[in-house]
């Protein structure tokens, strides 16, 4: 017999109030507050949870997760930052190497960057992966931005990596 069917968790929206240029981030949303882990170390970059989670303990997983990337960004973070994508991701060019070091580029240009998030919804799409969308605010001395940002993630192991993401203005 077949394996049965994969039922996508319903979609969570959270409203949260914007974050500005704060390196710990909090998330707040009416009735309760998610609180972002502390950025990991660079030896253990990318967060780690346990494998058996509920629907929404994996929710507010990947809402840590943002944060602690977020976190990793605006303090430039080259290194934390990338360890929140998967291993091979390339994003719109050749390879992941070029993706890595044009990241690089960005941040070494971009001067103070501040970064507001709002309105997230966060929907797992099956048991390994899950998807985020939410209001992204973007500033710096060469840029400021205001947008959609969407980001796929991956469970790999303990962990959820950005597979995808996709900013629409």
């Amino acid at each position: 017999a077949p394996p049965p069917a994969i039922q996508a968790a319903p979609a969570i929206t959270m409203p949260v109030a914007p974050i500005v240029a704060a390196p710990a981030p909090v998330f707040q949303s009416t009735g309760s507050t998610i609180d972002a882990a502390a950025p990991p170390s660079r030896s253990n970059a990318a967060l780690s949870f346990p494998a058996a989670l509920s629907a929404n303990d994996i929710k507010q997983t990947i809402a840590q997760t943002i944060a602690a990337w977020r976190s990793a960004w605006v303090s430039k973070d080259i290194s934390l930052y990338a360890s929140y994508y998967a291993g091979n991701y390339k994003g719109e060019l050749a390879s992941s190497s070029a993706w890595l070091a044009q990241r690089k580029r960005v941040f070494d240009d971009a001067g103070a960057i501040n970064i507001a998030l709002a309105d997230y919804t966060i929907m797992q799409t099956s048991d390994t992966e899950a998807r985020a969308s939410f209001t992204q605010r973007y500033q710096s001395a060469r840029l400021a931005e205001t947008g959609t940002k969407s980001l796929n993630f991956k469970r790999e192991g303990d962990s959820w990596r950005i597979v995808a993401e996709r900013f629409v203005k």
